[in-house]
């Protein structure tokens, strides 16, 4: 029997444009909720990482530091340095190179009673000096050099108690034995009649 004549009408056939529509609309769907997916999950991932700190930090190449005529600090290898900085070395007055005090910036000095400290300055009417500890040799000038290192204050040959000029022009540098048993290295970076300023390093 007909459509016709049951009384009922045709059901219209989709078109292949319908359905191409419809499988498209269908993939979009599908590559929208893909990319939704790996977003949370990367979004998360990075959250993590975040949250527990775990960012890398590259460690920096250590350099040694070395004090030349630019005074950047003392140079070669050596023991670990124990202290250093800048020094203004005042007439008749004694500083005490094994301090460590925070709030001794100018190493325990002691005016006019200087003998028993590490080194001190005076001056007198044949030259300045630089002295150490009276009781024995314990100050030794360096060569002039481009740089000095803990090495040199080893091999000096401590034959003296003071150290005069020119062995104490600017630029040029000295080796202390303190009276704890360190090597203390003070290079000149400027001489006055009224003091001496130094850049001293004292290794361990």
């Amino acid at each position: 029997m007909s459509n016709s004549a049951s009384g009922k009408s045709p059901k219209p056939r989709k078109s292949a444009e319908s359905q191409r529509f419809w499988a498209t609309a269908q993939g979009a769907t599908i590559i929208a909720a893909v990319v939704a997916a790996v977003a949370a999950i990367g979004g998360a991932l990075i959250s993590r990482a975040s949250d527990s700190g775990a960012t890398p930090v590259s460690t920096p190449a250590r350099t040694e530091p070395s004090i030349g005529t630019s005074g950047s600090g003392p140079s070669a290898s050596g023991p670990v340095v124990r202290r250093h900085g800048d020094l203004q070395m005042r007439a008749w007055t004694g500083y005490d190179l094994d301090s460590l005090a925070q709030s001794d910036l100018d190493w325990r000095p002691t005016r006019d009673a200087w003998k028993g400290q590490d080194v001190g300055y005076q001056t007198l009417p044949t030259g300045k000096q630089v002295v150490g500890v009276d009781a024995a040799p314990s100050v030794a000038p360096l060569k002039l050099a481009s740089s000095y290192g803990y090495q040199d204050c080893v091999d000096a040959p401590y034959n003296d108690v003071k150290v005069v000029e020119p062995n104490i022009e600017r630029n040029h540098a000295f080796c202390v034995r303190t009276s704890e048993g360190r090597y203390a290295l003070l290079q000149v970076k400027l001489l006055t009649q009224a003091d001496i300023q130094v850049e001293a390093t004292v290794w361990e």
